[in-house]
């Protein structure tokens, strides 16, 4: 099966800290273990979503995808680069983790699947927490049998991890 590699362009005001290529190489590098496909999919994405944790700068989807998340112009690209180094390299030892710190399960009526993010945190620091979503769906009733299937409740919990001092 081919990649199917999600590459956007940055979005005015903002920049990548990593080509296209640069990530392909550290991915390589790091051998991201994959399920279905070569290697795992890259993304980059133009989203700025801050919580208390702080920026986000990328995710991981184990044995799935990498995100890349784009960087304001007025931050140091020398940094940038940096940071998403450090959190490939992060994501590259969550990823020889066994399956059940990231396996997609099957819960009686939804799903849980398990992603990891990291954030750009106030005091220099890297936290990588941890994203339990649960997916549950209703039960087919009589009526409803051959409706579309529609999901009743998503819940999210995101814990810290591990946090990183950067230097």
């Amino acid at each position: 099966m081919s990649n199917r590699d999600d590459i956007a362009r940055p979005a005015k005001g903002k920049f990548f800290a990593l080509s296209v290529p640069e990530l392909l190489g550290l991915i390589r590098n790091y051998n991201f273990a994959s399920d279905y496909r070569k290697q795992i999919e890259m993304k980059h994405v133009n989203f700025c979503c801050k919580n208390r944790y702080g920026s986000c700068v990328a995710a991981f989807y184990p044995r799935k995808a990498i995100m890349q998340c784009s960087f304001p112009e007025d931050f140091s690209p020398v940094r940038a680069k940096f940071i998403i180094t450090s959190v490939v390299r992060e994501f590259a030892e969550l990823g020889k983790l066994p399956p059940s710190y990231y396996h997609c399960q099957w819960t009686g009526r939804g799903f849980r699947t398990i992603s990891y993010r990291a954030y750009l945190g106030e005091l220099n620091q890297l936290v990588i927490t941890r994203c339990l979503r649960r997916v549950s769906y209703r039960k087919y009733r009589d009526a409803e049998k051959f409706s579309s299937v529609r999901c009743r409740t998503i819940r999210t919990k995101e814990t810290i991890f591990r946090v990183v001092e950067l230097i």
